[in-house]
């Protein structure tokens, strides 16, 4: 309602200053109450983009390290491989020094 609406209904001045006044402090509390949560909602939409932000990063460090894990089971694999090839080496040799030790 307006001052004019008031007006017509037959109230003061001094009653319409008083119900504006009423009016305006009621309003003000709502207004206050829509900021407030404003704020809040933009607050837990930061936090929800700085958590998929996290999620992100943390999915991309889970990659980074399965494929190490990959890389280090070829390692493995090829450390066993060279073993496997010392030793033949080495049994070849022990034989090689023991035919050449014999035939002396």
């Amino acid at each position: 309602m307006n001052r004019e609406e008031l007006k017509n209904l037959g109230l003061t001045d001094e009653q319409i200053d008083k119900v504006m006044a009423a009016h305006g402090q009621a309003t003000q509390k709502l207004r206050d109450a829509n900021s407030k949560l404003s704020q809040d909602l933009s607050d837990k939409t930061a936090g929800s983009t700085d958590t998929a932000a996290k999620l992100e990063d943390a999915q991309k460090q889970i990659k980074a390290l399965e494929k190490k894990a990959g890389q280090a089971d070829d390692l493995s694999k090829q450390l066993d491989e060279a073993n496997g090839k010392l030793t033949s080496f080495k049994l070849e040799s022990a034989v090689t020094n023991q035919w050449t030790a014999a035939k002396v």
